[in-house]
């Protein structure tokens, strides 16, 4: 459904496996974000991704956004997200219904036997309130979309600033 529609309306589309990246674009924002995620840019096939996919991502304008997000998208999840690196596009991620930040946090203190109310949670946006929303810790970076900040009253710098570090910093003068 997603290859189609990307390949009907021009979209730039990523695939995601878990150890591939692939997109048939070539607009300059999917060339950005590849050096953003410090890989080489290159065009493939989508049929040419290694394993399963486990990610879909549409990169859009912001003017662009709201129609993609009005979109059916049968079975998926629909998370927008913003990066600080690439403030003219939006992240519209893509994955199976059920399966978000929330879900990971969960698997992962589960593995650790760490109970939810003992774990930190660092976010800034749309796509991180899942995970916010269960964890016994949530803060917002400063730089945070509306939707992240309301979930937590503790806040810290923004990426640029930051904020990350200033979380860990707490956490861990919490902890003495």
């Amino acid at each position: 459904m997603l290859v189609a529609r990307a390949r009907r309306v021009g979209r730039p589309l990523e695939l995601y496996s878990d150890d591939d990246y692939v997109t048939e674009s070539e607009v300059e924002m999917v060339q950005r974000h590849a050096g953003f995620l410090g890989i080489p840019f290159q065009r493939r096939s989508f049929e040419s991704l290694g394993g399963p996919v486990v990610r879909g991502q549409w990169l859009v304008t912001h003017d662009q956004a709201p129609s993609v997000l009005g979109e059916p998208h049968p079975g998926l999840e629909v998370s927008p997200s913003l990066a600080p690196a690439m403030p003219d596009g939006v992240f519209v991620n893509l994955t199976r219904t059920g399966v978000n930040k929330g879900f990971a946090v969960r698997i992962i203190a589960a593995e650790y036997g760490i109970p939810l109310e003992e774990v930190m949670y660092v976010g800034d946006g749309f796509n991180d309130t899942p995970a916010m929303r269960i964890v016994g810790r949530p803060i917002a970076m400063g730089n945070a979309e509306h939707v992240a900040r309301e979930i937590t009253p503790e806040l810290v710098g923004s990426v640029d600033e930051g904020g990350l570090a200033d979380a860990l910093e707490r956490a861990i003068d919490g902890a003495r």
